[in-house]
């Protein structure tokens, strides 16, 4: 064991095996060196009688001292209870807005709705929520990223409001389905936009 710092960090030279540097102050905080030469900076701990490690970062990208302390957010997260590795496998598990969109329109939009209704949804999925939020992991998106996919569309209110109902449904399912579990759907409160309905001229003639 060494204290990791940059010197001890270049000091270490890759062999035909990936090894560890382990920190001799901070229990769990270590490097792994791989034989390619890339070392990458992780928190090893015991959650639920496993040992588990969680990467934090590669060297170079971070230096020592950042890396120490998210690595002490790492370990102190685990003597409260948490498990950082499981929370990062959780992640891994959520399908993007994207993969999602399609599951929702697959198997709830064609089951549940009018052929109109489906069009718009399916409108509204690929022209406007996939564009911004497509990437996102559905366990991820904020009331703020939808308030901001919302204000983009406010030249066209009709189809902003449009976008925000079509991601409430969205979001009220994924909960139906366990597919987000935290209880919040981020659309909630968001205010619509005044829609102005045209007025029809009088039938002259």
């Amino acid at each position: 064991m060494t204290k990791i710092t940059k010197r001890s960090v270049d000091a270490a030279v890759p062999g035909e095996q990936e090894f560890f540097l382990w920190d001799e102050e901070l229990k769990g905080f270590g490097l792994r060196i791989y034989p390619s030469g890339r070392k990458m900076y992780l928190a090893q701990f015991r959650a639920g009688g496993r040992l588990r490690r969680v990467n934090i970062g590669p060297h170079g990208v971070l230096a020592p001292d950042v890396a120490r302390t998210e690595a002490m957010k790492h370990l102190s997260d685990v003597r409260r209870g948490s498990d950082p590795a499981s929370e990062r496998d959780r992640r891994k598990a959520s399908p993007t807005m994207k993969e999602f969109g399609k599951r929702f329109l697959e198997d709830y939009v064609a089951s549940h709705c009018k052929p109109t209704t489906r069009a718009e949804y399916n409108r509204s999925i690929e022209l406007f929520i996939n564009p911004k939020l497509g990437s996102h992991r559905i366990i991820d998106v904020s009331r703020a990223e939808v308030v901001e996919l919302h204000q983009s569309l406010k030249a066209t209110p009709y189809q902003a409001n449009r976008t925000l109902g079509v991601l409430s449904v969205m979001f009220t399912v994924a909960h139906t389905w366990g597919v987000r579990t935290d209880g919040v759907n981020p659309c909630w409160k968001v205010k619509r936009y005044k829609e102005v309905k045209r007025e029809r001229l009088p039938h002259t003639g």
